[in-house]
C-alpha cells in the first residue's frame, strides 16, 4: 500500500511539474519564430498557371545560374529564403498579401515586383528585372501560390521577423572570427569567400546596401537559423545573442561590394539605428 501511495504521489508531482513548465517556462509563440508552410507543390496540377509557378520556384532556388545577367553574386534567393522560400529561414509565405506597402528605405509605397527588384539590386548585387518580363511574372506567380491560403490584408508575418530588438551588446570581432572559423567557414568559405558559392562577404556576396548588411538583421538571422547543421560544437540556433552579434559584426567588417546611390535611401530621414552607411536625408538635417 505504501509503495502504491508513493507511486501516486510521484506521478502527481510529475504532472504538476509539467503543467508549471508549460505555463511559465516553455517558449511561447511570442518567443519562437513560427515558420509558415505554403501549399504543396503536388497541387500545382490544379493551377491554371502551374508551369509558370514552377518556373518561378526555379528562379528562387537557382537565381544566379538561371538569371546570370541580373545577379552579380554567386547566391540565389534560396540562400536566405531556404527550402524554396517555404517552411525554412525567412520563408515568403503570405508575402504578396502584404503588398503594395510603404517601404521606409524607398520612402514610398512599393509593389511586390518593386520589392523583388530591390532584392536583385541589393541582395543579389545585380540589376533589376523587367517589370513586364516573364521572369518577374513567374517569381510573383510562385509567391502568389505560396500565399494563396493566407488571409487578405495581413499587416505582418511574424515568422519572418528576425531582426534583433532592444539594446545590442558591443561586438567582439575577434570572437566573431573564431566562431565563424569553427562553425561557418565550411559552408561560407574562408578569407577567399569571394570565390565561394555561399559567400557572405567578398566580391560574390550581397552588397553593402542589402538589408542583410544591417547588424540587427544579420545577427537575428544567424541566431535563429545558423548553422544549418551542427558544426564546431554549435547546434542550429544555438548561439547566444552576444555570439550572434560577434559573428554578424565580423562578417560585415570584412568587406563586400559597394552599392551606388544608397545615400538616397530613407529620403524621409527615418533610418534604422543600425544602418551602416551615411544618407543624404540625415546629413542635411
Amino acid at each position: 500500500m505504501k509503495k502504491e501511495k508513493w507511486i501516486v504521489a510521484v506521478s502527481v508531482l510529475f504532472i504538476v511539474g509539467i503543467l508549471i513548465w508549460a505555463r511559465f517556462l516553455a517558449p511561447t509563440e511570442e518567443k519562437v519564430i513560427q515558420a509558415a508552410h505554403g501549399p504543396s507543390l503536388n497541387t500545382l496540377t490544379q493551377e491554371a498557371n502551374g508551369d509558370e509557378i514552377k518556373r518561378g520556384r526555379d528562379y528562387i532556388n537557382h537565381t544566379s545560374s538561371l538569371l546570370p545577367d541580373h545577379v552579380g553574386s554567386t547566391m540565389s534567393c534560396a540562400s536566405c529564403h531556404a527550402t524554396g522560400a517555404t517552411g525554412g529561414s525567412l520563408d515568403l509565405v503570405g508575402v504578396t498579401k502584404e503588398y503594395p506597402q510603404y517601404n521606409k528605405r524607398a520612402g514610398k509605397n512599393v509593389s511586390i515586383e518593386e520589392r523583388v527588384n530591390g532584392c536583385f539590386t541589393r541582395s543579389m548585387n545585380g540589376t533589376k528585372l523587367d517589370l513586364n518580363g516573364k521572369e518577374i511574372k513567374a517569381i510573383v506567380a510562385y509567391l502568389d501560390f505560396l500565399s494563396k491560403d493566407i488571409p487578405d490584408g495581413i499587416k505582418e508575418r511574424p515568422w519572418t521577423e528576425v531582426a534583433m530588438k532592444g539594446d545590442l551588446p558591443k561586438p567582439d570581432l575577434t570572437n566573431g572570427k573564431e566562431i565563424y572559423s569553427n562553425s561557418c567557414m565550411a559552408c561560407h568559405g574562408s578569407t577567399q569567400a569571394e570565390s565561394h558559392g555561399l559567400a557572405v562577404y567578398g566580391e560574390n556576396s550581397y552588397n553593402d546596401g542589402a538589408g542583410m548588411n544591417r547588424l540587427r538583421t544579420t545577427a537575428g538571422f544567424i541566431q535563429n537559423y545558423m548553422p544549418k547543421e551542427p558544426m564546431g560544437g554549435v547546434e542550429t540556433g544555438g548561439l547566444t545573442k552576444q555570439q550572434a552579434i560577434d559573428v554578424a559584426a565580423y562578417i560585415n567588417s570584412v568587406g563586400r561590394p559597394v552599392m551606388k546611390g544608397k545615400e538616397k535611401d530613407y529620403p524621409n530621414g527615418d533610418p534604422p539605428d543600425d544602418l551602416s552607411y551615411p544618407i543624404d536625408s540625415v546629413s542635411k538635417n
